[in-house]
């Protein structure tokens, strides 16, 4: 869960998010989501995949 503006953070970019676990409802349905904390971008991996 995202607050504020999130055009400051483009598509395809690489962020460390710290932060809780938490249920929210989303469509009718109980969800469980990251209600971030912190968010810092970071410089892509140099392996990005994970496997």
């Amino acid at each position: 869960k995202l607050e504020g503006d999130r055009s400051s953070y483009p598509p395809d970019s690489w962020l460390q998010v710290r932060g809780s676990m938490i249920t929210e409802t989303l469509n009718s349905q109980r969800q469980l989501v990251i209600q971030a904390s912190a968010i810092e971008p970071i410089p892509e991996p140099r392996d990005p995949y994970a496997y």
